[in-house]
């Protein structure tokens, strides 16, 4: 009897250690690199730089760490457009025992010039030293260089208001104070944020003489419900006589459900029946950082 209870039990052992060896000897799964989809409109200096926030399903891959990166560009989905960017810090950290989160900060290798850059939907684009290429879509990406302008209008006040429509944080609109220093009455005629997708709803304009700060509730501001895929049908302008300021804020109306990370605020403007503008650079107190990798996550391809 002991004879055969030796044999199933030397069986079962060897049947275990076939299992476990198979298990320590099968793949890993596929890797998966996914990212926010993100508003990224630059007032382009020299030096700018730009963060891409990247979640990865594991730390093991060699796709994963820098040494193995040879090439960063932003491009169209077709590859027909590229915008070139040097990679100027990266960081890698465990996010659990399973993925990590990678951060990845950009230069843009071009000089300042009047010549706008936009894409929509934009992609970062890694190449490896094994000639395999990441195409990672990232959200909207726009760049503009201005000139200094004369302008006879001045800000006093910028506060994005910040909220969530249900896919994550957000911005969901911007406070502006402003004043005149004109000899004219001066008429506000539009606010752009250089974005396709994100717009000011100028049919929500409204002035406000409360106590700002970006955690507000939106439609107490605006005084009556706003709906972020309202689109604007009837632009409403602000009049200011000479000498006078005002707050007013402005809600964002969302053509996609794109975070936002960073965008300067153009604001359009009649001064004596001339054309003007007043360009708020985006400013490190302008800029939302998401600090999570909440929102609407795309996927990337390895090629």
């Amino acid at each position: 009897m002991k004879p055969l209870i030796l044999t199933f039990t030397l069986i079962a052992f060897f049947a275990f250690s076939l299992l476990s060896l198979s298990m320590l000897k099968s793949d890993p799964p596929p890797l998966r690199m996914r990212t926010p989809q993100m508003l990224r409109s630059i007032h382009h200096t020299e030096g700018e730089t730009f963060t891409v926030r990247v979640e990865a399903n594991t730390m093991h891959s060699l796709y994963v760490h820098e040494d193995f990166m040879v090439k960063h560009e932003l491009t169209n989905q077709t590859g027909t457009m590229t915008l070139p960017i040097i990679l100027k810090d990266y960081e890698l950290k465990s996010a659990n025992s399973e993925s990590a989160h990678i951060t990845l900060n950009y230069q843009l290798a071009i000089e300042a010039s009047s010549e706008a850059f936009y894409i929509n939907p934009a992609y970062l684009s890694i190449e490896y030293e094994d000639s395999t290429r990441l195409k990672l879509p990232i959200g909207e990406f726009s760049y503009h260089f201005d000139n200094a302008w004369g302008s006879t209008l001045d800000y006093t006040l910028s506060t994005p208001i910040k909220g969530d429509y249900g896919y994550g944080p957000t911005i969901t609109g911007h406070c502006v104070g402003v004043k005149s220093s004109s000899a004219f009455p001066i008429e506000l005629t539009g606010i752009s944020l250089r974005s396709k997708t994100i717009l000011p709803n100028m049919d929500y304009l409204s002035e406000t003489n409360k106590s700002i700060h970006p955690l507000m509730d939106l439609n107490t501001l605006l005084k009556r419900p706003f709906n972020a895929k309202n689109p604007s049908v009837s632009p409403k302008h602000l009049s200011l006589k000479p000498g006078e300021s005002t707050t007013f804020c402005i809600p964002f109306t969302y053509k996609d459900n794109l975070g936002v990370v960073r965008y300067p605020i153009e604001i359009a403007y009649l001064d004596n029946q001339r054309e003007k503008r007043l360009l708020i650079d985006d400013f490190p107190y302008a800029r939302t950082h998401m600090k999570t990798y909440e929102g609407v996550m795309k996927d990337g391809v390895l090629e």
